[in-house]
């Protein structure tokens, strides 16, 4: 009999957010397992065309008609499995985390009924937040096994993570720093296992375009621990002292705006471009033809940024700051990591810059980093194998 899975998500396949999701739900579906992704919200406008990429997806919008008449039915068919479980949500931390957690709660209700009535043999959640939420009341008031993906801001959030390890059959961490997050949290050490996200890995590297601009791209939101403002002034340092560099930004976010005007107050104008948020296909194919020369990130918290191992496998040097858990992926070998400080990832950036035989060992090294570490098939295979041996 085969595995049947839902795996439940934020937004994905619906928004360009958290485009690590879909490859990995491919993957597993080439591997023989049976994927229904549901995501907790449902945004009617899609970006690209990702909802064709998975098998199959339900999605709702956190409240309707058909969820309501579902979590109606589960109540009165359960009602003290649904009390119980209702009674867990007020060991939230705080007001605002409760008030999260009770948002998804009709829909956890409506999920548990959707997997028993499609025979589902496991539910997973990525994050570790509502989405937890969400598959954890499904399981309790459905008595299928679950499971779930932490990532890096929804450890710290600790939204009932002690409860939802307890009642889950493992926690998957994409760190080895997150995964010593959570027993910092005092999680069961028995149910937290490190496995990487992955990426796709194409054939063959980047074409090398001679050119006299050193071409940088940085894919990341505008959001304050990437700290873009860094990575500007790393830049007009670097011009400053004549070394030529134009420096692509794709993304968006809250400090879009704040962004813009660093830019302008730099007199940066005519070596920074902001691309907006790319399309993930179309990143990866601009990755892949070699639009640009090095990716680089000068965040200064950060988990394991597919965005650098994406560019890693396209063969594009990377320059990053070591920061968090991105020296689980980018050693001294196979990527340039400085501090997260001007003068630092200007020096990074100006290393690569003078040196092509630099520039050609990092391709060489991450790819190969890449490929034996978080190649997306050799992770699908794992995690398959997690969900069958934990199912058992």
């Amino acid at each position: 009999m085969g595995l049947d899975l839902i795996v439940v998500t934020a937004y994905p396949p619906f928004t360009g957010h958290e485009a690590q999701i879909l490859p990995e739900a491919r993957a597993l579906s080439a591997k023989g397992v049976g994927i229904t992704i549901v995501p907790r919200s449902f945004r009617r406008k899609s970006e690209g065309n990702a909802g064709s990429t998975v098998p199959s997806v339900i999605a709702l919008p956190l409240v309707n008609e058909e969820i309501l008449f579902a979590a109606a039915k589960v109540t009165l068919t359960s009602p003290l499995k649904v009390l119980r479980t209702a009674g867990l949500l007020f060991k939230s931390r705080t007001l605002n985390i409760f008030l999260k957690n009770l948002a998804v709660f009709p829909k956890g209700l409506w999920l548990g009924e959707l997997a028993s009535r499609l025979n589902i043999k496991h539910i997973h959640a990525h994050w570790g937040s509502t989405t937890a939420t969400l598959a954890m009341i499904a399981h309790r008031v459905s008595g299928i096994p679950w499971s779930f993906t932490v990532h890096r801001w929804d450890i710290a959030e600790n939204n009932l993570l002690k409860q939802k390890v307890r009642d889950s059959v493992f926690v998957r961490a994409v760190s080895s720093r997150g995964g010593c997050e959570l027993a910092d949290l005092g999680c069961d050490l028995s149910k937290i296992v490190v496995l990487h996200m992955g990426v796709d890995l194409p054939h063959g590297s980047a074409p090398v375009k001679p050119a006299k601009v050193l071409r940088l791209v940085c894919a990341a939101n505008f959001a304050p621990e990437k700290d873009h403002r860094t990575l500007l002034r790393a830049i007009s340092l670097l011009k400053s002292k004549g070394i030529s560099v134009q420096l692509t930004l794709c993304g968006d976010g809250p400090l879009a705006n704040r962004i813009r005007r660093s830019v302008a107050t730099l007199e940066l104008d005519a070596d920074v471009v902001f691309e907006g948020r790319v399309d993930h296909h179309t990143l990866l194919g601009m990755l892949r033809n070699g639009v640009w020369d090095v990716a680089v990130l000068s965040s200064n918290i950060e988990g394991i940024p597919v965005f650098l191992m994406e560019a890693m496998a396209a063969g594009i040097p990377v320059v990053a700051t070591r920061v968090g858990a991105v020296q689980e992926l980018c050693t001294e070998t196979c990527s340039v990591l400085v501090s997260p400080s001007v003068e630092s990832v200007a020096y990074g950036i100006r290393r690569v810059y003078q040196s092509v035989s630099l520039r050609r060992e990092l391709r060489k090294n991450g790819r190969r980093r890449v490929e034996s570490q978080f190649n997306i098939d050799q992770v699908a295979s794992s995690l398959k194998e997690l969900f069958e041996s934990r199912c058992a």
